[in-house]
Order: structure tokens, then C-alpha cells, then sequence
């Protein structure tokens, strides 16, 4: 393998390397971020419904509807409201949201739990019912998702176009080797130049090695000649 191409596999190992780091801390944050957002999300629900339950405590069918009408506005994994009297269950809605096409090895490498909230609905001093909320994360795992998709798409794309510059970066650092490999040949056919020296201080000692030597040929063969 020649020297470009390990170089050139080498940035691109760093930059897998670097890209995928990125990704991941991106991800991990947003991850933590949705997972408080669905805590929120739980409590401010429970608290909402049980503030409006509290002058329809007594009423079945309105907190039938009521608890059905914020159930079917948002993403929830369940709602229940349940009498603390008689530790039954008034009202309860449940439902599996579907996963939008994200795939199970991601809802997996995710890990997001749904996250629950409460609250007490009262009746005047005393303590009525309370109202348990499960935010479903399958919302925040399909936005987590397309979040991923779109910011891979574009560390892949960063990642294509500085290969392609260190690609162009590197063919110029190393054009004094050609240069150096056609002065060679010119000393064997007895046609001496110099090169010019290089900024790269590695390359560039060799190249004032090889024209010390050509400027030693020349004198020598000159000699020789005379």
C-alpha cells in the first residue's frame, strides 16, 4: 500500500473516530433532554385532568370524556383515575402508539421508559381520587430518530468532504517524492537539476540532501569530462 493511501486511511479512521463520538454525545443528549421532557409532559397532564376532575368527581360519564379527551390529544402509554375510597379503577385508557417506522434496534440501543406523573383530585377537604398518567416515548424515540438520521446524514457528508480535502492536501504535501524519483532518473541519464526545497522540514532536508549530492555528480563528472 502506498504512503498516500495509509495516510489517506488514517484521516479517515480520525474522522470515523471523531464523527462517531460526536454523534453519540449528540444523541446521548438529546436522549436525556426527551426523557424530562416526558416526565413533564406525565406530571403536567395529571395535574390538568385533576383539576378539572375535581367538579366532576361524581359524575361517570364526564370523567369518562374528560379523561378521554386528553388521552386522544396527546401521546400516552395510559391514563387512569382511580378511587382512593375503594382502591378501584374509575376510568381507564390505554393504547400501544405505533412505532412510526423506527426500527427495534433502535428503540433498544435507546433504552427510553415512559415516564408516569399523578395528582389528587379532591372533594372540598377530602381526598377523592387520583389521577395516573404514563407518557408513552415513542413520540420522542421517532423524533429521536429522524434527529439521528438527519445529523448522520450530515456528519456524512462532512465526513465525505474532508476526506476528499485531505485527499487534495495530502497529493500536494507529497508531489515533492514524485519530484524527487524524476530527479533520480535524470541522474542516471547523466542530467543534473535541482529541486526546489519543500515546506514540509522532513521533505524538505531530503530534497536539500539529494541536490547536494546532484550539485557533488555534477562537479565530479565535470572533472571527469574536462
Amino acid at each position: 500500500m502506498s504512503l498516500f493511501k495509509q495516510l489517506l486511511l488514517a484521516i479517515c479512521l480520525f474522522l470515523v473516530v471523531a464523527f462517531s463520538g460526536s454523534f453519540m454525545v449528540s444523541l446521548e443528549s438529546s436522549r436525556s433532554q426527551y426523557v424530562n421532557q416526558l416526565r413533564s409532559h406525565a406530571q403536567d397532564a395529571a395535574t390538568a385532568l385533576a383539576l378539572s376532575l375535581t367538579a366532576e368527581i361524581d359524575d361517570p360519564a364526564m370523567v369518562e370524556l374528560m379523561v378521554s379527551s386528553i388521552f386522544d390529544s396527546g401521546y400516552y402509554a395510559s391514563i387512569k383515575v382511580i378511587d382512593l375510597a375503594s382502591n378501584a379503577v374509575l376510568v381507564e385508557r390505554h393504547a400501544e402508539p405505533d412505532p412510526g417506522g423506527v426500527p427495534a434496534w433502535f428503540i433498544h440501543l435507546i433504552g427510553l421508559e415512559a415516564a408516569g406523573g399523578d395528582a389528587i383530585v379532591s372533594r372540598g377537604w377530602q381526598q377523592a381520587a387520583r389521577v395516573e398518567v404514563i407518557s408513552h416515548p415513542m413520540f420522542a424515540i421517532g423524533k429521536l430518530w429522524r434527529s439521528a438520521l438527519g445529523s448522520l446524514g450530515w456528519l456524512l457528508l462532512c465526513g465525505a468532504a474532508s476526506a476528499a480535502l485531505g485527499a487534495l492536501l495530502l497529493r500536494r504535501q507529497l508531489r515533492p517524492l514524485d519530484a524527487m524519483v524524476e530527479q533520480s532518473h535524470a541522474i542516471a541519464r547523466r542530467e543534473f537539476h535541482t529541486l526546489p526545497e519543500p515546506r514540509t522540514p522532513e521533505l524538505r532536508r531530503v530534497v536539500q540532501a539529494l541536490n547536494q549530492m546532484v550539485e557533488k555528480l555534477k562537479a565530479l563528472f565535470s572533472e571527469q569530462a574536462e
